[in-house]
């Protein structure tokens, strides 16, 4: 999934509704695809997004407050989906969108399970992280302990490493 944002990203494609229904997986699970681009957006190389748009549950607090947004609001979502598959439920759920966007803003998901390496639980909170300033980029997430063993053995050309992952 990072591997496929990272593509679209430097297309200057965002995604915006990413999220665990829009990933899809072969029969025997080895190779992973993003759908649904109905409403991913070009950006220029400066420009930013500003539609409120999105699954409510995977909207990043920057979208939540109506403010412009650029790739780490795909980002956000990423750490959702994680925090979803890790969890097998919802990093942000609640009774109607407002509810969700409240518990959004304040970044109030429950803790990661205890049973979870410290590297994915420091990947998901690194994703989930309000202030999309703090985010990881993409390359960070490519190189991180968890993510940088399956790039290696893909033969994924990772370019110049940055030099401290997340």
């Amino acid at each position: 999934v990072a591997i496929g944002l990272e593509y679209m990203h430097s297309k200057q494609i965002l995604h915006r509704d990413l999220k665990t229904q829009n990933i899809l997986l072969n029969k025997k699970r080895t190779i992973v695809k993003l759908s649904d681009f109905g409403i991913s957006k070009e950006l220029s190389t400066r420009s930013l997004a500003s539609t409120i748009i999105g699954t409510p549950n995977y909207l990043s607090p920057e979208i939540c407050e109506g403010r412009a947004y650029n790739q780490k609001s795909d980002l956000w979502a990423l750490g959702c989906v994680l925090y979803e598959l890790a969890e097998l439920r919802r990093a942000f759920d609640g009774e109607n969108p407002l509810s969700i966007a409240t518990k959004i803003r304040i970044g109030k998901h429950n803790p990661i399970s205890e049973h979870w390496s410290d590297d994915l639980k420091q990947l998901i909170n690194s994703l989930l992280e309000l202030n999309e300033n703090k985010r990881p980029l993409l390359k960070e997430i490519l190189t991180c302990p968890l993510i940088l063993p399956v790039c290696l053995a893909i033969n994924l050309d990772l370019g110049a490493l940055p030099s401290s992952p997340i």
